[in-house]
């Protein structure tokens, strides 16, 4: 899954399809929802 994660973006800039501003916009994008979703979701410690 690791690899799956680093070679898609690597890929789609090497191929033209993206610029690498717009794979990384897309990281933290992605990375601010998980870590949203994470907070409401997961059961807090009381």
């Amino acid at each position: 899954m690791v690899a799956v994660i680093i070679l898609i973006p690597i890929s789609r800039v090497y191929l033209g399809v993206h610029y690498p501003s717009d794979v990384l916009a897309g990281l933290l994008l992605g990375l601010a929802t998980m870590l949203t979703a994470a907070t409401i979701i997961l059961p807090k410690k009381a």
